[in-house]
């Protein structure tokens, strides 16, 4: 082993690793791989160069095999690895050989281990379809998941050992407990899923400490050491205890990268103690991150899992700055560092949270967590540990009363690369003014950067694909407005630094068309709601409110919104929605919400040719009671955008409504096939453009 540690040089394997980080970067940025060319010859001399591609080779071959799947149909046998339950339906995980896939059926219908003869078609999950938006995908790439299946036919044949079985059995003791969802959080790794404990959480974004993670084992074995010390353990034992202990935890968390980075790490430790490698701690961390990558090549996916490398690695790296502190400045100058590391990517700063934090995980890791294990072990103390529940949510809730929070943009990659790279230098400087002249010119550096993306970014009109709902944001020089919120507009409102809106639009009070409502008053600034005149579905909102029908007029800077209709209060709610043409640049938008042909035909008798638009949104999603010849050939539009999910159980859009536009030569967009359409106007110049 000695011997070996010569000739890899593992005493420096961080050189090694971050070589392999930037490689791994270039399967998603191209250009990436010349940066990887560059420090590698940089470092030419410092490193063996064939083991270093020889371990770039391994993690290619992997990923090549890893995105090989290409089947769009499934007709085998699979087995059962894992079953979430909802309130009407459950969802099973099926294997099949290294790939896996999700289908839905009835509640308890089929048993993990069950061996299913499945005939279906492979529904791949979709990509990012907003800018900076969520990948589903490639998050449950992460888990190896490559699709959902629509079956067509499935049958049980045979049943067999299922290794999560026995995990299983553990979480159905522990369903009846008052405190089940935290002990399922803390022992098996999941998610608290009950709606009212995340609204107590909801303004001290802290959800995620209840999963296991670094923080929780990390006390559970100092714990551990000491009642083995206590005892006088030989070494010998307190090794294999440590290791059993670390194997049920990874069992019970379905060997989650978050146990097994520390499992990992803990057995490197030992070696590199066994056989005096000399390695230190930032060699073992890349190490650890290659390994796991080894283990499973999709979490490249995951999120969370660069997220906790790159804390692992910064805070390794700022560790000389701040080994001179008192333990309790320590742990707050900490808390801060997080914040900083994770900036790129939750834009949200809670201050107050950050203040609080360091006593907040004092609480979970050294009451919250044991007493789970503890309840877990002896139900009997649910009752104890449901008051202390209680009385921390009672203490959250309180704190949250004082939070204080703002936001800032989405970093592009670009940003985040210059992020990294200026906090690096920040890491490697020799004393607290030198950090300090580093930070100065890391907020200048990335203050310039938003301001040169600020100037490049264009006047858009942005029809957001949120699935089965509808969503547009109109943002110009002078006037920032949005039209209905279905899903995910506070997000993405956020990552384009849209801090306030002149108008918020709601066309009727559905769900489909308001959900996110009221998130978005409570995030962004709002200074006036636009509602339907003869729609009393919506729900109360604090902000200035006006009801608008017929021959109404606002404008927003220079963009002048006429509304068309309500004409009357409708018995239908649909054809209560708000309709109005918006011009903009000398070209006209015409907004429907959900308008069937009642409204339609109202709208022609009306009107007549003042329909005319040059683009529509497409009412009611494409629904067959909507878009009739007549109100179509008033219209008349070139451009046709319709707002709806794909495979959606409606049946949208209708083959006859495409037809009709069609018909009348017009260019229709669909956010299920398109995914984000938008619209951009500049120097007399238009542009249509998707994301998907």
């Amino acid at each position: 082993m000695k011997r070996l540690d010569h000739i890899l040089h593992l005493d420096e394997f961080f050189k090694y690793g971050i070589a392999l980080f930037i490689f791994i970067l270039g399967f998603f940025y191209i250009w990436s791989f010349l940066i990887c060319f560059i420090y590698m010859i940089w470092i030419r001399k410092q490193i063996h160069i064939l083991f270093l591609v020889i371990m770039m080779i391994v993690i290619y071959l992997s990923y090549a095999l890893f995105i090989s799947y290409n089947e769009d149909i499934i007709q085998q046998d699979v087995k059962v690895v894992a079953m979430d339950t909802y309130d009407h339906y459950a969802r099973y995980t099926v294997r099949c050989g290294i790939y896996k896939f999700h289908f839905y059926d009835d509640i308890n219908r089929f048993q993990l281990g069950d061996i299913l003869y499945i005939k279906g078609d492979i529904i791949a999950y979709r990509e990012q379809t907003v800018e900076f938006g969520f990948d589903l995908k490639k998050y449950y790439m992460s888990f190896h998941v490559y699709g959902k299946i629509d079956v067509n036919e499935v049958n049980i044949i045979d049943h067999q050992f299922q290794m999560f079985q026995f995990r299983d059995q553990l979480k159905q003791q522990i369903s009846n407990l008052n405190a089940s969802d935290y002990i399922t959080a803390f022992i098996f790794g999941e998610k608290i899923k009950d709606e009212q404990t995340i609204l107590t959480y909801a303004n001290f974004d802290i959800l995620y400490l209840f999963t296991i993670s670094g923080l929780h084992i990390y006390v559970l074995m100092i714990g551990l050491k000491k009642f083995m010390f206590m005892f006088n353990i030989k070494s010998s034992y307190q090794i294999i205890i440590t290791i059993t202990v670390y194997s049920l935890i990874s069992y019970l968390n379905l060997f989650s990268f978050v146990v097994l980075r520390l499992f990992v790490i803990y057995l490197i430790k030992l070696i590199n103690k066994r056989f005096d490698m000399n390695m230190q701690n930032l060699d073992m961390i890349f190490l650890t991150f290659y390994l796991l990558i080894l283990i499973n090549i999709g979490l490249i996916y995951h999120q969370g899992f660069l997220i906790t490398f790159l804390i692992i690695v910064f805070l390794e790296l700022i560790h000389p700055l701040l080994k001179s502190f008192p333990n309790i400045i320590k742990k707050f100058l900490m808390s801060i560092a997080i914040s900083i590391i994770i900036l790129p990517f939750f834009q949200d700063i809670h201050i107050f949270q950050i203040l609080m934090l360091p006593l907040i995980i004092i609480i979970i890791t050294t009451i919250l967590y044991p007493f789970a294990i503890l309840t877990f072990v002896f139900p009997v103390v649910d009752d104890v540990y449901s008051i202390i529940l209680n009385t921390f949510e009672k203490l959250i809730l309180f704190l949250s009363t004082y939070q204080t929070d703002f936001f800032i943009p989405k970093f592009d990659i670009y940003q985040v690369v210059l992020y990294y790279a200026s906090l690096i230098f920040i890491c490697y400087a020799n004393n607290f003014l030198q950090v300090t002249k580093r930070i100065a010119i890391l907020i200048l550096l990335m203050s310039l950067s938003f301001y040169v993306i600020k100037l490049q970014q264009q006047e858009h009109i942005t029809f957001l694909d949120v699935g089965q709902g509808d969503t547009t944001i109109i943002a110009t020089n002078d006037c920032k407005a949005v039209v209905d919120t279905f899903d995910g507009i506070t997000t993405y409102l956020k990552n384009q630094a849209i801090y306030e809106l002149d108008y918020l639009i709601l066309t009727h009070g559905h769900q489909d068309h308001i959900k996110e409502a009221k998130e978005v008053m409570q995030s962004i600034y709002v200074k006036q709601v636009i509602i339907s005149a003869y729609d009393y579905t919506y729900p109360s909102y604090e902000q200035n409110v006006l009801r608008l029908k017929a021959n109404d007029q606002v404008m927003c800077g220079t963009i002048k919104f006429n509304f068309l209709g309500p004409l009357k209060d409708y018995e239908n709610e649909n054809n209560k929605s708000l309709v109005f043409q918006m011009i903009y640049n000398h070209k006209s938008f015409l907004f429907t919400g959900d308008i069937e042909e009642a409204s339609e035909n109202d709208l022609v008798d009306t009107y007549h040719h003042q329909l005319k638009s040059d683009v529509i949104k497409v009412p009611h999603h494409g629904s067959y009671t909507s878009s009739s010849d007549q109100f179509l050939s008033y219209v008349n539009p070139s451009y046709a955008i319709i707002s709806l999910a794909s495979r959606n159980s409606f049946g949208f859009p209708d083959e006859n409504v495409i037809n009709r536009y069609q018909n009348i030569s017009c260019i229709i967009y669909r956010t299920d096939l398109n995914g984000t359409i938008s619209y951009q106007r500049k120097n007399q110049k238009e542009k249509w453009s998707t994301f998907l």
